[in-house]
Order: structure tokens, then sequence, then C-alpha cells
């Protein structure tokens, strides 16, 4: 399989966008069910998404089928959606686990700092958004070469961010 950080993003500014508006209008629940339509569309008609899903999912143990890959691409645009909210600071219907979190913010409140680790298993944002909310300061240090029209459209909503 090719290395994921090579592989060009498909989706288009106007796509990502209209995606951005109907989450805006109809709210995350309607645009998270048209996602799996997105999804279903890449499983049939990606071949490089499917057969990188296919991969993922083997290698994680998870079966392989092609419902398998369209619920995994399904995750994937849901991941991203959300991060159209965290980024915009619209958090109230997400509910939130903290583990440990006592323990970051009294490194910021001593000057300490720490180094989180993240693996794509959710979104950088959510720990930006809730950073913010207990003021502590957090750099995020990832690789988004491949997904600059989704960061273009996400900066254009928060200025203030770096997305990659």
């Amino acid at each position: 399989m090719a290395d994921w950080r090579k592989i060009p993003e498909a989706g288009t500014v106007l796509g990502i966008r209209l995606l951005v508006l109907g989450a805006r209008i109809f709210g995350r629940t309607v645009v998270g069910w048209f996602l799996y339509v997105i999804a279903l569309y890449y499983a049939l008609i990606r071949g490089t998404a499917r057969r990188a899903s296919r991969d993922y999912l083997r290698r994680i143990g998870q079966p392989a089928t092609f419902w398998s890959v369209v619920r995994h691409l399904h995750t994937f645009a849901r991941v991203s959606l959300d991060r159209l909210f965290f980024v915009t600071g619209k958090i109230k219907s997400f509910e939130f686990e903290q583990k440990n979190h006592d323990l970051l913010v009294e490194a910021a409140k001593s000057g300490r700092g720490v180094l989180l680790l993240g693996a794509h298993l959710g979104s950088f944002e959510v720990m930006r958004c809730r950073a913010k909310e207990f003021n502590v300061p957090i750099n995020v240090l990832v690789d988004f070469t491949n997904a600059e029209r989704v960061n273009s459209v996400l900066r254009s909503l928060a200025p203030d961010i770096e997305t990659g």
C-alpha cells in the first residue's frame, strides 16, 4: 500500500464548503447521515481509498468487508466534519470523557510542559478546544500535507488556529 501521505485529497473545496453549509443549516446529525452516501461513493469509486481502508482494517485485525470499509470511511468523514464544529467552538452537542485532565492543568499552572502523542484516533481540534476552555496552552505538530483543501476551509472558519 502506498504511503497515505502521498495519496492526494479527493474532495473539492466547493464540496467541503457545501458540507459546512449543510452542517450549519441542518446540523451535525443530518449531515452525518449524508456522509454515508459519500462513504459509499468512495468505497465504490475510489479504489485507492477502498484499498487503504481494507489494508488498515486487516492490520488492526478487523474484517475487511465492503461494509466495514464503508463504515471506516464514514468514521473518517465524520471525524473530519466534527473538526468544523471544534474549530468554531460549537461543542455543546458533544460529550467529553477526560482522564488525568487534572495532571495537564497542574502541569500548565506550574509552568511545566507535557508531551501528548496522538494517532489520528480522534481529533486534535478536541484537544485545542478543551485546552482553550481551561487556559492550558497547547501546540500541535501534525502532518496534514495531504489534507490542504479541508484545512484551507477550516482556516477560513477559524483564522486564529494553525491546522498543520
